[in-house]
């Protein structure tokens, strides 16, 4: 006579409880998920705040020039009124994981980017940091290091350092893309920018040729070194010229 049966005994004692085991943890698998969604979009909500603080900022501080002086530029931080002598890096000098790339990354996202571009005719009405382009396959996907969208379309941006003759030609198919790439690149002209510290092989020179804004730092400033007639050349969507 068998000790236990299928419907009864130990057996079926044991497999309640691995039931109700299962059950706890699809529960707590569940409550995890549902907590990462709500973190992400917390963190979505704000940025969506801090981007429409950042355009009413730029839209009130283009109303008019003799007002600009009165209102608050926290974030736009002017940087060709940092005397000579201040190092641009040395907030950062105590943070030895940030790397020059990152620093110069974020003077661009806190303010230089935009002043760069005002002073070029492109009125800002957003920018961001790292914005990621493609299709939901992650061998499809690339990346831009900032976007912002200016009165004339979109400005994507590279930063390397060193810059390299491949990454801007790499960038600039890129930016040929972009429109179908990305929502917000959607039938609006595309303009790129590649930034750096140094470059090799005259890359940085090459990217002006190709119509890009060629964007240098230094420890002590922040600048556009294309010429003063430069006009950047549409690269990706409506009006975009193919090879230049």
């Amino acid at each position: 006579m068998s000790k236990t049966t299928t419907l009864g005994g130990p057996d079926r004692e044991r497999t309640t409880a691995k039931i109700w085991a299962t059950l706890d943890q699809i529960k707590a698998a569940q409550a995890r998920l549902e907590e990462s969604q709500r973190q992400q979009a917390e963190e979505i909500r704000k940025l969506a705040r801090r981007l429409d603080e950042d355009r009413t900022t730029v839209h009130s501080l283009n109303e008019d020039d003799e007002s600009r002086d009165q209102k608050p530029r926290s974030w736009l931080d002017r940087l060709d009124e940092v005397p000579r002598e201040v190092d641009l890096f040395a907030r950062w000098g105590d943070e030895e994981l940030i790397t020059e790339w990152e620093i110069l990354v974020e003077t661009l996202l806190q303010g230089g980017l935009v002043r760069l571009l005002e002073e070029h005719g492109m009125q800002v009405l957003w920018r961001s940091g790292r914005v990621t382009v493609g299709g939901p396959d992650r061998g499809s996907r690339d990346s831009l290091d900032l976007m912002a969208e200016v009165s004339g379309g979109i400005v994507g941006v590279r930063v390397r350092d060193p810059l390299e003759l491949d990454h801007v030609r790499r960038f600039e198919d890129l930016m040929k893309k972009l429109p179908a790439l990305s929502a917000s690149a959607r039938g609006r002209p595309c303009y790129g920018a590649v930034a750096c510290l140094e470059d090799e092989d005259d890359a940085a020179k090459y990217a002006a040729q190709r119509g890009m804004f060629v964007i240098r730092s230094t420890r002590k400033s922040l600048h556009m070194e294309n010429a003063p007639d430069f006009r950047p050349r549409i690269l990706g969507g409506p009006g975009a010229d193919g090879d230049g």
